[in-house]
């Protein structure tokens, strides 16, 4: 969950490193002087490289992409961006003067006549490269470029820093060029070191080869709906409970009972008490019909913990060691008359955190979450209270898990969480296609003419988790969710125009300082063949919107489009 601050985001117009990479020398003087006239002056010369990403970009430096990757959607109007975890990259090396160094170019299909991988020889080297290294490249002919490049003021403005409420700091590149309506574009994260000079970039008179540092596919489809438009489709409503399930008794006979998993619609009316030695005691009855579900959970516990050699085997070597210092006690109080042995050892860390975890269905396979796909059918959200009672079937099955002969002076299990979990689930493809939502929850039930309303309070969540492709699991701490809220994080925000009644033409009334949308009057976006012309429309901004100074910071406030907040409210 994250709190108002983190929905807050600065941006900032660049962020220099310290030193850029780089080959750089340091010369030091030492003159003494003295009474006669030697010269006594000496120099010393020390040379260093400053290493940077020339070649690649590691995958974990990359927060995100927009559109997502494999994504289908409606971003026919907005511009690719990626963010980078790694604030300073696009200014660690210069493509020309002052000017960062990657670029973010968008391809229909076609255009690219090839891509592939080579060597680091075929380049130049710098200091602690390898020849043999291999990097990703693309080659493109001199006519598609030149329609499609940015300039180099064009790369300037689309280059920024966000600084998020929680205090991170990312950088975005933005590309210049529209998505190919209704078919895929593939984006290229490219490198432009130093191929600008002071007439722009330097055409070759064949073929362009770039190399390519990250890249993505997506497909803009107008039918595909952007974020809003998949989760308000949603079917939203309670989760399903029972369902009936063929399995074989211990006898070898097939029978068909009732199963239900962790994930209720209501509070689960049963006892937290079970002190049993086998999943069979569980069995019970569900409208006449034997019911396996609690006995399904204590059995389930033991086999997982069994599989976990590890924490099978601290927890055997821990009860061991209890019942010994349990009967020295005994022994000592019946030949001494006291007591004192020591105290017996403490559980295990690693068999309280495995307790924790399956206090939180961590390790529980999906099927016994959700046995039957008509309780979570596509595009579906189904809300549930978790029952403390499956919870605590599935614990005392681990801790069944090395039990002796004799249970006389065994431990207690680690005790289960006293708080109620509540969440939900989410089946849809939005969950993959924006993986990096906020997600707010309350119990508070807010009435719908209430809906720009922030929620008053909100549960801790505890567990987000995509735990299969396409669903997305959410637990919070509660007794229910009364109101649910779903938001893009400040660092998706994307650049977006409006389109008009000529589908060549864009409009957009871009933000102010204070971040409210205005009208500039016959100013709009310089766009023409799906290419936008960003100094350009970035110097046409400056005068309307009151700026003296209108940096890439300035542009990206003035262009972003509004965070979508998506709101399900329980009947």
């Amino acid at each position: 969950m994250s709190d108002g601050a983190s929905k807050r985001v600065v941006f900032v117009a660049q962020h220099e490193p310290a030193l850029s990479a780089g080959l750089y020398e340091i010369k030091a003087t030492l003159k003494a002087e003295q009474a006669d006239s030697n010269d006594n002056t000496s120099v010393a010369i020390a040379k260093f490289s400053v290493a940077g990403p020339r070649f690649h970009i590691e995958p974990s430096d990359i927060h995100s992409m927009f559109p997502p990757p494999a994504s289908l959607g409606d971003h026919a109007n907005v511009l690719p961006h990626i963010v980078l975890r790694r604030s300073t990259l696009p200014w660690e090396r210069r493509a020309g003067k002052d000017t960062p160094w990657l670029a973010l170019l968008v391809f229909y299909d076609g255009e690219i006549l090839e891509a592939g991988v080579k060597t680091i020889s075929e380049l130049g080297l710098n200091a602690g490269e390898s020849s043999d290294e291999k990097f990703s490249y693309i080659k493109v002919g001199s006519d598609v470029l030149k329609r499609l490049l940015p300039s180099a003021d064009d790369l300037k403005q689309l280059t920024h820093v966000r600084r998020t409420g929680d205090g991170r700091e990312l950088a975005v590149v933005v590309g210049n060029r529209l998505p190919h309506n209704g078919a895929a574009s593939t984006a290229h994260l490219v490198s432009m070191e130093g191929r600008y000079g002071d007439s722009g970039f330097q055409f070759p008179a064949v073929d362009v080869t770039l190399i390519s540092l990250a890249t993505w596919r997506f497909q803009c489809d107008p039918a595909g709906g952007r974020f809003p438009d998949q989760l308000k489709a949603l079917e939203a409503g309670p989760l399903g409970t029972h369902v009936t399930l063929r399995h074989r008794q211990r006898d070898g006979k097939r029978a068909i009972s009732w199963y239900r998993g962790p994930l209720s619609p209501t509070p689960a009316d049963h006892p937290l008490s079970f002190d049993v030695k086998r999943a069979d005691d569980l069995v019970g009855k569900f409208q006449g019909v034997r019911d396996v579900s609690y006995a399904a959970a204590w059995e389930l516990g033991r086999l997982l913990t069994l599989r976990n050699k590890h924490v099978a085997a601290q927890l055997f070597l821990w009860k061991r060691r209890h019942v010994h210092s349990r009967q020295t006690v005994k022994r000592r109080i019946q030949h001494q008359g006291t007591g004192y042995a020591g105290l017996p050892p403490d559980i295990p860390a690693p068999v309280l955190d495995w307790f924790h975890a399956l206090g939180q269905l961590e390790h529980v396979p999906f099927h016994y979450l959700v046995p039957d796909e008509s309780l979570l059918p596509k595009d579906s959200l189904r809300f549930f209270q978790v029952d403390r009672a499956w919870l605590q079937c599935l614990q005392a099955g681990a801790f069944s898990v090395g039990h002796g002969s004799s249970s006389l002076y065994l431990p207690s299990r680690p005790a289960p969480a006293e708080k109620q979990l509540c969440g939900f689930l989410l089946r849809s493809a939005a969950v993959t296609h924006w993986p990096h939502l906020i997600i707010e929850a309350s119990s508070e039930h807010l009435a719908k003419e209430n809906q720009d309303q922030e929620l008053p309070s909100t549960l801790l969540l505890v567990r987000p988790e995509v735990i299969s492709p396409g669903i997305l699991l959410c637990l919070f701490e509660g007794d229910g969710i009364r109101t649910l809220d779903f938001h893009q994080k400040p660092e998706a925000l994307h650049y977006g125009f409006d389109p008009s009644n000529d589908k060549d033409v864009y409009t957009k009334r871009p933000r102010d300082k204070t971040g409210k949308n205005v009208d500039v009057g016959s100013v709009q976006p310089r766009i023409i063949n799906g290419r936008l012309d960003a100094a350009g429309y970035a110097t046409d901004l400056k005068t309307p919107l009151g700026y003296t100074d209108f940096t890439s910071a300035e542009f990206a406030l003035a262009m972003i489009a509004g965070v979508d907040r998506v709101r399900f409210i329980a009947e």
